[in-house]
C-alpha cells in the first residue's frame, strides 16, 4: 500500500479485513491533498474509493467523522515512522549526536507537513483547537515522544551535558514549543516566505542548545 500522506499508510486497516472503510481513508487522504477541505465532497470521496455515500456516512457518520481519522492515523504513523522513534530505540548520549538529531528531526517534519499542504496545515490547526483530535492522540504523544524526550535530556544532564539546575521538563517543552512554532509559521502564517529547511534547522538546534548549555 503506497502511502498518500507522510507517514500515511492504511495497510492496518486492510489487514483486519475491512477494505471499504480503509479505501474511504485514503481517497480522503489523496483529496485532502488534491484540493483541501473546502474543495472536496463527501461524493468525491466515495467515487475515488468506488463506493457511495451511503457508505462512507455509514463507516464515519459524517465527512468531518472521516477526517478526524486520518488526522488520527496520519499522527499515530508519523511518531512510528519518524526520527521519533530513535528517542526510544536508541537516544542520543552526547550533545553533538543531540543537536544533529533535532537537526534531522526539523528537516524531517517540514518535507512530511510540507508535502500537501492542506494536508499539513489541517494537522496542526486540528491538532491545536480540535479537543476530541487531541483526546485522542495525547496518550500517543505522551508515551512515544514527551516521555522519550525528557528521558534523553535526564541523561545528557547527568553526563554534564546540560547545566545541572536545568530543568528537563522546561526545556521538552522549549524543544517542542520551537518545533510546532516553526511548523505553524512556515504553512500557517507565512507560507510564501523563503523557507530554508537545513539553515532553518541549524539555527533552531544552536538556539536550544544554547538555552539548555547555559551555566
Amino acid at each position: 500500500m503506497i502511502a498518500i500522506l507522510p507517514g500515511f499508510d492504511v495497510t492496518e486497516t486492510m489487514k483486519r479485513g475491512d477494505a471499504k472503510r480503509a479505501a474511504l481513508i485514503e481517497a480522503a487522504a489523496a483529496l485532502l491533498i488534491e484540493k483541501g477541505l473546502a474543495g472536496m465532497t463527501t461524493r468525491e470521496i466515495a467515487e475515488r474509493a468506488k463506493s457511495t455515500e451511503r457508505t462512507l456516512f455509514k463507516q464515519f457518520g459524517s465527512k468531518e467523522g472521516l477526517l478526524t481519522e486520518v488526522l488520527d492515523r496520519v499522527a499515530i504513523e508519523q511518531l512510528d515512522q519518524s526520527l521519533f522513534v530513535q528517542l526510544e530505540t536508541d537516544p542520543p548520549r552526547t550533545w553533538d549526536a543531540f543537536e544533529r538529531w533535532n537537526r534531522a528531526v526539523i528537516v524531517e517534519r517540514a518535507k512530511a507537513q510540507g508535502t500537501g499542504s492542506d494536508a499539513g496545515r489541517m494537522f496542526l490547526v486540528e491538532i491545536l483547537q480540535n479537543p476530541t483530535f487531541k483526546a485522542r492522540y495525547s496518550p500517543v504523544w505522551l508515551s512515544r515522544l514527551w516521555r522519550p524526550l525528557v528521558a534523553c535530556l535526564d541523561t545528557l544532564k547527568a553526563g554534564g551535558a546540560i547545566a545541572p539546575d536545568a530543568d528537563t521538563a522546561f526545556l521538552a517543552r522549549s524543544f517542542l514549543s520551537l518545533h510546532l512554532g516553526y511548523l505553524v509559521t512556515r504553512l500557517n502564517i507565512a507560507p510564501g516566505s523563503h523557507w530554508d529547511s537545513e539553515r532553518d534547522a541549524a539555527q533552531l538546534a544552536a538556539l536550544f542548545r544554547a538555552a539548555a548549555e547555559r551555566r
